[in-house]
């Protein structure tokens, strides 16, 4: 019936984007004469990218659908089926990992702050090769004769896990933290616990909550 092509990923210029779905119009156009193809569809694939590292900065969808409005007249493509993917770009804003912090240590010269999870739960920052928005939350003020603390202090965020990869976010800067908060990671909706390496060293899986309107739809503890 068509074509599906997919020769990017976690585009965040628009006009890029068009650019290379005028350059599929033209090749489909193109085969079909060269081969006598009687097709109507064509699979344009996702792409669509989340700016995780300037959130404020975000993809021009408006001015995406409106370049792909005008270019599929001037291509004659009305006529196609023109099916995209735009899971990442839909689910991403929609999820957060959380992760308790259970120790703070130095090493190396670097200090770690060791979060109660991982890679084994979360790797999406892994996969993507830079830090996600992340916000830390206490739950009291701290005790400086009792609480492992931290103030304005580089950071790198780890898991548990016996291995080097096991890292959410690196040389991140933070105000405070300290044993006991929770560590909170914005666009964690996609490529998340599904990429992630379930089971490593036997840890348990991560709690995961469905909201709705604020409140509690499904809890699996699987």
């Amino acid at each position: 019936r068509g074509f599906h092509f997919h020769l990017m990923s976690c585009q965040l210029d628009a006009t890029l984007h068009t650019r290379l779905l005028k350059a599929y119009f033209q090749t489909v156009k193109q085969w079909s004469i060269d081969y006598q193809l009687d097709i109507d569809h064509i699979n344009v694939g996702g792409g669509v990218g989340i700016n995780y590292t300037d959130p404020d900065n975000a993809y021009d969808w408006a001015k995406f659908m409106s370049s792909v409005r005008a270019l599929i007249e001037v291509e004659a493509m009305a006529a196609f089926r023109i099916r995209f993917e735009f899971g990442r770009f839909v689910t991403a804003a929609c999820g957060y990992y959380m992760m308790e912090v259970l120790d703070i240590k130095q090493n190396h010269g670097g200090t770690f702050v060791i979060g109660r999870g991982g890679s084994n739960h979360f790797r999406t920052s892994r996969a993507l090769g830079h830090n996600l928005p992340m916000q830390i939350v206490s739950s009291q003020a701290p005790n400086p004769d009792a609480d492992v603390f931290l103030v304005d202090k580089t950071v790198n965020v780890v898991g548990q896990l016996c291995t080097p990869n096991d890292v959410i976010a690196r040389e991140v800067r933070i105000e405070f933290v300290k044993v006991g908060d929770v560590l909170v990671f914005e666009y964690a909706g996609a490529y998340a616990w599904n990429i992630s390496h379930h089971d490593f060293l036997s840890h348990p899986a991560p709690e995961i909550c469905y909201l709705f309107e604020n409140k509690v739809l499904e809890f699996d503890k699987s």
